[in-house]
This record gives C-alpha cells, structure tokens and sequence, in this order.
C-alpha cells in the first residue's frame, strides 16, 4: 500500500471513530436533556392548579390536547412523546385529577395513569333550583342535603353584589351556576357553594357588567329576570323575546303574570294553573305582585343570562306556548287570544 492509500485509510478511520465518539455524545446529551424534561418540575410554566377530567376510552391525543387548552401543558406533542417512549399512551385512567401547570411530566403521567380520582363530577343542569341542586349533590353521598341547603343560605359565602334584603328563600339562588363540577372529595357544603358562586363570578366579565349598566339592573334583578326565562323558553329562539316581554311589562307595570313563579312558590309542578294557583299567597307570585321575584326561581344558563342582556325593545308583552313548546307573541290582548285559539287547539 503507498503512502497516501495509508493515510486516507487512517483518516477515514480516524473521522469514523470521531463520528462514533459524536453520536455517543450526542445521545448522552438526548438522554440527559430527555431525562430532565420528563423528571424535572416545569418550574418554568405559568403556575395554575386546578381539576381536570378523563372520560372513559379518551386517548392520549385527545388527553393531550385538552391538558394544553386548560393551560396544564405546554407542548402536547412532547406529552404524546414520552407517553409513547414509556409505554403509558393507553394506560390513561377516566377520573378527576388534581393537577399543576409546573408538575413533571413524569408526575403527570403518573397520575393519569394511577386511576385514583381526587375529586368527583357533579352536573348541574341549567335551570336547577338550589334544592335540586342539594339533591344532585347529595346523590354522591358525601356531602348531605341539607348541610348544601344550610351553606345555600349562608350570606357570608355570597360575594357583596349577591347579598340583598329581600326575603328570599335561598340567599345563592340564581348564582350557582350551572355546569359540570369536578368537587374535591375532601371540600364540605360551604367549599361547594364557594366553587359554584366563583364559577358565575367569572361569569360576570366587564362586557356584561356594561351591558348590565346600560340596561339599568342590578345583578340580582338580572339574574331573577333571567331564571324566569330559563323556565318558560323550552327553545333558544324563544329566549330574547320572551325577555323582551318580560321587560317591556316591567317598563309599563304590568304584572309578569309568569306561571313559573307560581311553580317555585308553591314548591310544585303542573302543566296548568287554575285561578285558584294564580292567588297563592307568595311573594314569588307574580301574578299577584308586580314587578319581579323577590329573587331567582331556579339558576339560569348563559344562553338566557345573555338573553336578558341582549334582548331589544319591543311591543310585544303577551305570548304563549304552541303543544311543542314554541312561543308566538303578540302586542296586544285580542291578538293574543288569536294566538291562544289558533296554537291551543
């Protein structure tokens, strides 16, 4: 072999073994950076704790995804990376977690896996007066009936613009709004109350407060006004206009006349009311007072809350429900009992 054939061959095999001695580095270096990432606390995320729910059969991509959207992760694909190189992609386990932004992954990982649920989800149903709510509750067995009915009461767990002097029967009726609640197994009645009155809280953005201004109500008048209308609007397109019949009857002082009302104070439901129903004595009669409830008949939605504040002026201040639950309205008394004929038949 000549000389130049003798040194090419140990250069090539000289930049080999440092191509070799590279790529064990460079693995090293994945290693120790993968091993970080996946051990390590994200200290560096926003910090943020709260509860998070798997449904049975959701998969990695999904649970990915939707630990991201609730501001738990940052990176899903890196998510689905190490749940992949761990083996844990289809091991997630459905309940509620109690989670934190800045949790390894390792520990997150962990705890989906785990299949130990820190808390237990309630759904509240938009339009759920607080005893149905108790009940719903309750059905879980861990926190009773009545302790929710006595924190439902309970004034100083009521932000300020909830309290009111009104005779009321439930001083956080039409503030615990409706919505699916992952409640920590530990948290008694008033922790209960407390999360669902911090829900609406946040429902109160700056945008209807405004409105809220603009409009001329009181946050209790509006959720009171908008709990009458989750109760008589069986169909979203029925919700303004039923609201602005309701208001259009405060303008001119006219009584509400609102069957619902009767249902709430007599603690009762029919699918008719005589004249006898219409003269219960109740403040919450509106057929016998004017003007709204001394507070909430049930807790409303947003759809109907956002009813009542986008819901524009007009003439109409009678309407009725066809056999479908569709309402038709009418500006005056014989054009409504047109309607009565012609839908009640």
């Amino acid at each position: 072999m000549d000389k130049k054939a003798f040194f090419r061959s140990g250069q090539f095999h000289g930049n080999r073994i440092h191509g070799i001695y590279a790529g064990i580095v460079c693995l090293i270096v994945l290693s120790i950076l993968g091993s970080a990432l996946y051990f390590l606390p994200c200290f560096w995320a926003v910090p943020k704790r709260g509860y998070f729910r798997v449904v049975p059969s959701q998969t990695g991509a999904a649970t990915a995804q939707a630990l991201q959207r609730q501001g738990f992760i940052q990176s899903p694909g890196l998510f689905r990376f190490f749940l992949s190189v761990t083996g844990y992609g289809k091991q997630i386990k459905a309940g509620e977690y109690a989670l934190h932004s800045q949790m390894s992954m390792y520990a997150l990982v962990r705890k989906l896996t785990c299949g130990t649920s820190d808390a237990y989800e309630v759904v509240i149903p938009e339009g759920y007066t607080v005893r149905r709510i108790a009940r719903a509750v309750a059905s879980h067995g861990r926190i009773s009936e009545q302790a929710f009915l006595q924190a439902a009461n309970n004034d100083s767990l009521l932000y300020p613009y909830m309290r009111t002097s009104r005779p009321v029967v439930f001083k956080a009726e039409g503030f615990l709004f409706p919505d699916t609640y992952a409640l920590p197994y530990t948290a008694n009645a008033d922790e209960a109350v407390r999360i669902m009155l911090d829900n609406f809280n946040r429902k109160l953005t700056p945008a209807r407060r405004q409105r809220l201004q603009a409009a001329h109500m009181t946050v209790t008048e509006w959720v009171t006004l908008a709990s009458l209308v989750e109760r008589e609007a069986k169909f979203q397109a029925d919700r303004q206009p039923i609201a602005a019949a309701f208001r259009q009857r405060l303008r001119i002082g006219m009584k509400l006349q609102s069957d619902a009302s009767i249902s709430y104070a007599m603690g009762n439901h029919k699918s008719t009311y005589d004249i006898t129903d219409t003269q219960y004595a109740s403040p919450y009669n509106t057929y016998v007072f004017a003007g709204l409830p001394p507070g909430a008949i049930g807790n409303a939605g947003l759809p109907c809350l956002d009813a009542v504040l986008q819901a524009q002026p007009t003439a109409n201040i009678y309407f009725v429900a066809d056999t479908r639950g569709h309402n038709h309205f009418a500006a005056t008394y014989a054009a409504h009992q047109k309607n009565v004929q012609e839908y009640l038949r």
